[in-house]
């Protein structure tokens, strides 16, 4: 509803419907991508990949305890 050239108004529960539908698309868009990555993750390739990081991830936190222990002067 236009009040003056400057001002409008609307109703709070049309704000809030609208408001309700963006979360439950959200909501509906996290679900259906954490189901496609269940799905990639479930296939050869996806369980490659996951092996994959969990070295790399084990291998940058190696990494990262030799550098604090040379900065400390100690040995790893």
């Amino acid at each position: 509803m236009v009040i003056n050239e400057d001002h409008k108004a609307s109703c709070w529960m049309n704000v809030k419907a609208k408001m309700e539908a963006d979360l439950a698309a959200q909501e509906k868009a996290k679900a259906e991508a954490a189901a496609a990555e269940a799905a990639y993750r479930a296939t050869p390739e996806g369980i490659v990949d996951s092996i994959v990081e969990e070295v790399e991830a084990e291998l940058t936190a190696d990494d990262a305890a030799q550098g604090s222990a040379r900065e400390e002067g100690g040995e790893a």
